[in-house]
């Protein structure tokens, strides 16, 4: 365990913070009491985490001297008493860079357990979860979610007593009535629609007898379900800016539209209200280019129907809308809720596991069509999110950024912008087979901007800080990023005149400032084909042409412009290159190349 809490101390240096899941207390002047009761709320909440007492994070995450025997057995004993119920902590003394450290890993707790709180506090004022580095206390209604996750919540199975089965829409009835006639005839074939109805929980009988529909059924087979709920519905908003700020001239939003209806109409409709908001981007493999919506549109239906399907519906989540949040350089969805039943963040993407808060409405939508299509809204089988992520990796996007609250679930797809013509040009250098793909986000930042932050990367790719730490660690040790500074104000900047690194078991690779490799005629790339192809129309502006061919952004548009004067091939008509009145034109040279392209 030694070279383990070593590691995690220079995971802390690196990030010049405590990260999710490490906790670092001085201690030098003894316990440090309620501060960290709160810590060992958080983890055992939230996710297994570490705690070390005799690392200062004020110097730099430094050991100091502590009484290591002394503070090892009080954190197991308030672990035992002064948490409820009481929290699996493992203690142990290691050493360190010659010093003492106690390092106790806690715990989280089985959800039929949660929360665990500070007994001094109550349950209501002495729950905590772990955000990034530090710990919150959880609201009300976050402990309220707890509490009801610890088994099945029936909320989805509620009588809607003010409505009636006439309050079904009679279209989706029929449709999904003949669905499971043909798909399941032995115990359907016979029944009429009002008995299918309270067969599958999408109907039952009030205290005095009347058919009324319960929540599932009017969400799934609702005419109009926002009449009794008015905000279970979903918000689409477009925003101008990645921070929310306005435009110069006031504009707040490019588009604000709230979507009602049943699920299979909410998904229709908000995934056609998400596709007027993105754009097209190219992918050129050959002369002529493809065209592809930013993020692909089956991954933002997929994203929809989960949080339509799985959302919080106690009476106190009702008032919150599923929200899709777009932004110039990402997409995100919210929903209330975390995540319910035995699955983590770590398991979203990489296994199956079926686990419906709304047991009865995931189970509905199995059979409900999907308008315009002859499939359902949903599979319910556990595999949507392993579908959606490798959807993304096969299109060249990273995964989904998921972030689990307790009281919303939100996840995050990136654009890839950031790695444009210009950041892989600038990653040309460096043999980067073996890296990660924050690594070479990390480098093409650090590229970009000079020096770079934990919190400047986590702010961009949406990482955590741990991971964002070893990204900083593993790029320093292969000679590429070196540290400027100490703890929070640390930052991060490119070796000068570092060069290709090699992937482990390759061979020696050229010495630093070693000039890199030729690279290909620019008249090669697909992207200055295009470019070279859409002048031969008219001499255009930058703007001009990356409205015509959309090949990324306009910083791109300008990259491959330069490369292709550089090589004689494009000219700017005006003396500056940046004045308003400059156009781009073919040159000679450039004409006579398409020629010859063409045949």
């Amino acid at each position: 365990m030694d070279e383990e809490i070593a590691a995690a101390i220079e995971l802390l240096r690196a990030a010049g913070t405590d990260t999710e899941g490490v906790e670092a207390k001085a201690a030098a002047g003894g316990f440090p009491g309620s501060a960290l009761l709160k810590s060992i709320s958080a983890f055992a909440n939230t996710g297994t985490g570490l705690i070390l007492l005799g690392v200062d994070e004020e110097s730099g995450f430094e050991v100091v001297d502590v009484d290591a025997s002394q503070l090892a057995s009080q954190l197991a004993q308030v672990c035992r008493e002064s948490i409820e119920p009481p929290v699996s902590a493992a203690v142990e003394i290691v050493e360190v860079e010659g010093k003492q450290v106690v390092a106790a890993r806690v715990f989280e707790l089985p959800a039929d357990q949660k929360p665990a709180y500070v007994k001094n506090r109550g349950m209501n004022r002495g729950s905590y979860v772990r955000v990034h580095d530090s710990d919150r206390q959880l609201t009300t209604y976050e402990v309220s979610i707890l509490l009801a996750n610890r088994t099945q919540p029936r909320y989805d199975a509620e009588l809607v007593l003010e409505a009636t089965l006439d309050d079904l829409d009679g279209a989706l009835v029929d449709a999904f009535v003949a669905r499971l006639r043909a798909n399941k005839p032995s115990t359907f074939r016979d029944a009429t629609a009002q008995e299918t109805l309270l067969l599958v929980g999408a109907a039952d009988r009030d205290d005095g007898g009347a058919l009324r529909p319960t929540l599932a059924g009017l969400l799934a087979l609702g005419r109009y379900p926002q009449r009794w709920h008015p905000q279970l519905n979903v918000a689409v908003v477009a925003y101008p800016t990645p921070n929310n700020e306005p435009l110069a001239d006031g504009t707040r939003f490019l588009d604000n539209v709230a979507i009602d209806g049943p699920i299979p109409r909410m998904v229709v409709d908000a995934v056609a209200a998400v596709q007027r908001n993105l754009s097209r981007r190219s992918r050129v493999p050959s002369l002529f280019r493809e065209d592809e919506w930013d993020f692909p549109i089956e991954v933002i239906r997929e994203l929809i129907v989960n949080a339509l399907m799985h959302r919080d519906l106690s009476p106190g989540a009702r008032g919150a809308q599923v929200r899709i949040e777009i932004y110039p350089d990402r997409l995100e969805v919210h929903n209330a809720g975390g995540l319910f039943g035995p699955v983590s963040v770590r398991d979203l993407g990489v296994r199956t596991i079926t686990s419906s808060r709304n047991a009865r409405l995931s189970k509905l939508l199995e059979d409900t069509l999907l308008p315009g299509t002859d499939g359902p809204v949903a599979e319910n089988r556990g595999s949507g999110f392993v579908t959606l992520t490798r959807r993304l990796e096969a299109v060249g996007m990273g995964s989904p950024i998921v972030t689990d609250e307790v009281a919303s679930f939100t996840v995050r797809l990136s654009s890839t912008s950031l790695l444009d013509d210009v950041a892989l040009d600038d990653l040309e250098r460096f043999d980067t087979s073996g890296w990660s793909d924050l690594q070479r986000l990390v480098v093409a930042l650090a590229a970009r901007e000079e020096h770079v932050s934990n919190e400047r990367v986590r702010e961009v790719s949406g990482a955590q800080a741990s991971d964002v730490g070893a990204a900083f660690v593993g790029l320093r040790q292969l000679g590429v990023l070196e540290r400027m500074g100490q703890g929070r104000g640390s930052s991060w900047r490119l070796v000068p005149g570092a060069s290709v690194q090699p992937a482990q078991g390759t061979e020696a690779p050229p010495l630093a400032g070693a000039p890199r490799a030729r690279r290909a005629p620019t008249s090669e790339a697909p992207q200055a084909r295009v470019l070279l192809h859409s002048l031969t129309e008219s001499p255009a502006s930058a703007a001009e042409l990356h409205h015509r061919v959309e090949i990324g952004t306009k910083r791109n548009v300008l990259y491959w412009l330069h490369r292709l004067e550089d090589e004689g091939l494009v000219a700017p008509t005006a003396a500056k290159r940046n004045s308003p009145a400059n156009r781009w034109r073919l040159t000679d040279a450039g004409a006579a190349l398409l020629e010859d392209i063409e045949g």
